[in-house]
């Protein structure tokens, strides 16, 4: 109990030796306490975070059909070449990626958590939804498709991945992309597997391999960048395999 004296003792002359660490005791537990509070209430925040993202990252993954896929992903999107549902659809995934993206800008320690499964990673999505985009409009015809083609969601999803993408380059030590540069895949292959995809989906397709290629060296060395920065390699990230290949995994 303190005592009313020694209260009062500040102000009328100068204060006891007990005062003073009483004072002190009680500004270090208020500091510790309000500290405590603020490192407790971010960690949950983040954990929030990384729990949106992963759902996200999930997501993605399972409309691949579990390949990593952007091809399988645009197949399940318009089966028999029926897109009706596919704008809504990536409408959905527009929002949960800009969500992911400010998540990212708000918390940057989100950046260091890496899980073991790579659907998990950051690059993974943002390449599966980047190449899906660029399949969209290198692929499909621009004419009977147009309401696809041009939508927001198209342009929305395109843009956001990149900004994560770009977000994560400019702020975190990545990896100077020449140093991946043994591991990038052949775009013709990789275009001409997607056709066969789409084509078996029963989705009526144009071909334009160059526009798919520039496109693509447009946004690729990014996950080249990011990619490897948390130990993923881009076999894990490209996933991309022909069709006899997928069928026997």
């Amino acid at each position: 109990m303190i005592e009313c004296r020694n209260l009062l003792q500040p102000f009328v002359g100068r204060p006891c030796d007990g005062c003073r660490n009483r004072v002190l005791f009680l500004i270090n537990s208020l500091i510790g306490a309000s500290v405590l509070s603020l490192v407790l209430s971010y960690l949950v925040q983040v954990y929030s975070a990384l729990r949106e993202r992963n759902a996200l990252a999930l997501t993605v993954d399972l409309m691949t059909g579990g390949t990593g896929d952007a091809a399988q992903l645009l197949a399940r999107l318009g089966p028999d070449g029926d897109f009706s549902n596919a704008t809504s659809e990536l409408g959905n995934l527009a929002r949960s990626l800009a969500m992911t993206k400010e998540a990212h800008h708000f918390y940057p320690l989100l950046f260091y958590f890496r899980f073991e499964e790579p659907f998990y990673s950051v690059t993974r999505f943002c390449f599966v939804l980047l190449d899906l985009t660029t399949l969209i409009d290198t692929t499909l015809d621009r004419q009977k498709q147009s309401t696809l083609v041009r939508s927001a969601a198209v342009g929305s999803l395109q843009r956001c991945a990149r900004l994560l993408l770009e977000t994560l380059d400019r702020h975190f030590p990545t990896v100077d992309e020449r140093r991946t540069e043994s591991q990038v895949v052949d775009l013709d292959s990789s275009y001409a597997i997607a056709m066969d995809i789409l084509r078996n989906a029963g989705i009526e397709t144009k071909t334009n391999p160059g526009s798919y290629s520039r496109e693509r060296g447009e946004w690729e060395p990014l996950t080249r960048r990011v990619g490897p920065a948390l130990g993923y390699g881009m076999d894990e990230i490209d996933c991309r395999r022909p069709l006899q290949l997928v069928s026997m995994s």
